[in-house]
């Protein structure tokens, strides 16, 4: 060391605040002297010393100062001992280097904190001169203390030598930290701006560099990679090491890594070298400066690797205890005994036993496998005898562990004369090792498997059911296709028939008849398949408004008579006693439900027969509300007692329409039944095969306050709808020339637009009253009658704002009608269109200026 070069002042400087980057505080111990002299202070360290400094400038009592005041009591002993001078000086007799941690007081809050105790001297010879270094490790040391403490307390559960290896381990740790502070053999400083160097410390061991440095710092890099003699090793260093590179890392504001490569020295034998890089801070120079430092890492290496070993090894059989552990705590919460096996040693042990029975004694017999044959034949159920044995057997049990991690043998035990199901669960430990190791566990699991067959049971049934819903579903589909095309092929039929006979005036009238009728039906059974399936979503919508019930039954009658003179068949209507006949009800679904029951009763009566439907009043205790019966009786064919309790069930006919000729999806009476209950009524049937049926339904509905003598508005009167002008706004040009026909009929001046948009503009650019109506279409392709309807409603001219709009749409239930009574519109009329409906809501709006 003799001719290496000393550093000047400013390098020298500059050196030590890197060094003491790392540090709260760096001291030098003079042993020979007994001097201390303080090199750099963090500015909370020189806070906290401030006042210790200000009393004494003696170094050696301000140390004094700072342990007694600002030391945890139980360090205060340790740490004053290893500050010594004597103790300083026969630690580092022969080692190199020594720490000690201990707890330091920052306001109000003890940190861990680590001195290192370093000296200039090699290793065999006296300490004079020492570096004594303070750092923060509070939260590592915290970390790693509670990661010690969490190992050590779950090794303490298996065995209490992991405490003595855990303690070894924490000391390889403070090992390692003493070994990342060894002496740097070579310190080189270099000017990257200018591509400089020169050597500031170099010690004999290595190759003389100081001729190269003269050709700059990237000449210096490329000298170094001639020493090392592994390829990768060269490609590594050259990528973070090379003047390039550094700059880069400078620009990014990161720091090189350090790196431990193989490296050739003067007596030619290979060594490991550590090689770091620092940038030294800005001098204001504009120029960037780093100093290279390279140490000797052979003991590293050594000792890592030993350490490496060691540890690696602690860890393997720590964590396969633990892993034991594990299973252990596992398992025994559900497993009635859990045995460890060595297959090789045939020996075995109990690690937990939770109950004391027949299945677990014989505990003279210490051969393992013996004793899983022998309680296998005493307790085993005999037809599980046979494949237990197979799967406790050695050979069965040594061939599924070379395979596998686990397997599992099922069998059941007779306890108290009853079968109970057991499981055995074999698992594998210590892989790596050459002998077979496994723990067995055993457990009842008869709930489960109750629950199994329970589950199966439940699989079954749905499968059935499920089997059954399609082929009630299929059988649906069958009859629904035969009759959808029944009046499809009447509606064809005849239309062709028209046709031929053009010229015939009776001939076409007959057809078109007979088409209405067909297009009825058809209609009736697409509203069938709608109603069941809005009432099963849950989508079915009341709605109440006032009627009265003898008259509307009056009506209603008098329609299905029209169907009852034609098949010669008697319909009467009676009324009974009746005191409240005005009521708030859902007036459509009591229509649909009463066409439907009156319907079928004259569809399953033959010719001669009668059908009767009578009304009246029962007591009901509900305030405001009354109670009505409908009873309808018929002497048809009636059905069998095997069907009745299947009447309201989907898709259900006790004979299809080609086998009775009679028409019907299977859906009117489920529809029925559903919509009943909507209405929170009820319905009984009574029947006989042969001898007809009689259907009882009671319905509660509001009462109305209105007395018979009132009579409503307009009843009674007829409005002409001469020189009235309609705007009928409809996309389908079908649907627009019936819609014109019609109303043309009845005198009505009808001008059309094809869609919502051209609607809004023709209101926009009229007159106020040019219109007096708009029949409006839904769903139109660029704007829609809601829309178009809004749209309608906010023009600046109040008198368009409020022309009376009426839907006129294929969106046919309630909720539809919500929806255009929201968007603005006035009335409500679906499609098909009812031609006496549309003239009347028309003849009403335009009687009383309707307006919005």
């Amino acid at each position: 060391m003799e001719n290496t070069p000393t550093p000047d002042m400013d390098i020298r400087d500059r050196i030590l605040s890197i060094l003491s980057e790392n540090y709260t505080g760096l001291y030098y111990f003079n042993l020979d002297e007994k001097k201390i002299a303080s090199y750099s202070l963090t500015e909370r360290i020189a806070s906290d010393t401030g006042k210790y400094l200000r009393e004494s400038k003696n170094v050696l009592e301000v140390l004094n100062a700072f342990i007694d005041n600002l030391v945890h009591p139980d360090d205060r002993d340790s740490l004053r001992r290893a500050m010594n001078f004597s103790y300083v000086a026969e630690r580092l007799a022969n080692e190199k280097s020594f720490s000690l941690v201990f707890r330091r007081n920052f306001g109000g809050v003890y940190h861990y904190t680590e001195m290192i105790v370093h000296k200039a001297e090699k290793i065999n010879e006296p300490a004079v001169h020492v570096a004594v270094g303070f750092r923060e490790i509070d939260r590592e040391y915290r970390a790693e203390l509670e990661r010690l403490e969490e190992e050590a307390s779950r090794a303490r559960l298996m065995n209490s030598s992991l405490e003595a290896q855990m303690s070894h381990l924490s000391q390889d740790v403070n090992f390692f930290t003493v070994a990342a502070s060894s002496v740097y053999s070579l310190s080189v400083a270099a000017n990257l701006t200018d591509d400089t160097c020169r050597v500031i410390m170099q010690s004999k061991d290595l190759p003389p560099i100081g001729n190269v440095c003269e050709n700059g710092y990237e000449a210096l890099i490329k000298h170094g990679l001639t020493s090392i003699p592994s390829e990768e090793d060269k490609r590594e260093f050259y990528s973070r090491f090379s003047r390039a590179s550094l700059l880069e890392h400078h620009k990014n504001g990161t720091r090189p890594h350090s790196f431990r490569h193989r490296h050739i020295l003067n007596n030619g034998v290979e060594h490991w070298v550590e090689t770091k890089v620092r940038f030294m801070p800005d001098d204001g120079s504009g120029n960037i400066h780093v100093i290279t430092l390279d140490r000797i890492a052979d003991s590293d290496v050594e000792q890592l690797d030993e350490i490496r070993k060691d540890k690696d090894e602690q860890i393997r059989r720590r964590d396969e205890r633990l892993r034991m552990l594990d299973l252990v705590n596992e398992l025994s919460s559900e497993y009635e005994v859990v045995y460890y096996v060595n297959a090789d040693t045939r020996d075995y042990r109990a690690y937990y036993q939770k109950i004391s029975d027949r299945h677990h004694d014989n505990d003279a017999i210490t051969d393992a496998f013996e004793r899983f044959r022998l309680n296998t034949i005493l307790h085993v159920a005999q037809e599980d005898l046979s494949d237990t044995l197979i799967g406790f057997s050695e050979q069965n049990i040594r061939k599924k562990l070379s395979k596998e991690d686990k397997f599992t043998v099922f069998y059941k035990v007779f306890l108290n004369g009853e079968p109970v199901h057991y499981e055995a669960k074999f698992m594998r430990t210590a892989k790596e090792s050459e002998d077979l190791r496994f723990i067995m566990a055993i457990r009842n699991i008869e709930a489960e498997a109750r629950e199994q067959i329970r589950m199966q049971t439940a699989l079954k049934d749905a499968l059935a059911l499920a089997r059954s819903a399609s082929e009630a579903k299929t059988k649906f589909l069958f009859n629904m296709s035969h009759d959808i095309r029944t009046p499809m092929n009447a509606i064809m039929g005849y239309t062709a028939m028209a046709k031929k006979h053009i010229d015939t005036p009776e001939k076409v009238i007959d057809c078109l008849g007979k088409i209405e009728i067909a297009g009825n039906n058809l209609l009736m059974l697409i509203n069938q398949v709608l109603e069941m399936s809005r009432i099963e979503t849950g989508k079915a919508v009341v709605s109440e408004n006032e009627i009265d019930l003898i008259e509307r039954s009056n009506v209603l009658m008098a329609v299905l008579s029209a169907t009852a003179d034609l098949k010669g068949i008697t319909a009467v209507f009676e009324a009974g006693e009746i005191a409240d006949r005005y009521v708030y009800t859902d007036e459509s679904r009591v229509n649909q439900i009463l066409t439907n029951i009156i319907g079928n009763a004259i569809k399953y009566t033959p010719e001669g027969g009668k059908v009767t439907f009578s009304l009246c009043q029962v007591p009901y205790s509900a305030s405001k509300r009354g109670l009505y019966r409908f009873t309808v009786a018929d002497t048809g064919i009636g059905m069998s007692e095997e069907f009745l309790p299947h009447v309201f069930e989907e898709f259900s006919r006790e004979t299809s329409s080609t086998v009775s000729g009679i028409q019907g999806t299977g859906l009117g009476m489920p529809i029925v039944k559903k919509t009943v209950d909507l209405l929170g009524g009820e319905i009984k049937i009574k029947s006989k095969l042969g001898s007809g049926t009689t259907v009882t339904i009671e319905i509660p509905m509001k009462l109305s306050e209105r007395s018979p003598e009132e009579k409503s508005e307009g009843e009674g009167e007829t409005v002409r709808l001469d020189g009235h002008r309609i705007l009928l706004v409809e996309d389908n040009m079908m649907n627009r020339e019936i819609a014109e026909e019609i109303l043309s009929d009845v005198g009505v001046i009808v001008e059309t637009a094809e869609d919502g948009d051209v609607a809004v503009e023709k209101v926009k650019n009229s007159r106020p009253g040019w219109y007096d109506a708009v029949l409006m279409d839904v769903q139109m392709p660029r704007m829609n009658g809601y829309e178009a309807t809004r749209a309608i409603r906010v023009l600046e001219n109040k008198a368009l704002a409020s022309v009376p709009i009426i839907a006129m749409t294929a969106n046919a239930f309630e909720e539809d009608r919500r929806n255009a009574i929201e968007a603005g519109m006035n009335e409500h009329i679906s499609k098909p269109i009812d031609i006496q409906k549309l003239i009347l809501s028309l003849s009403r709006i335009m009687k009383q200026g309707k307006t919005v």
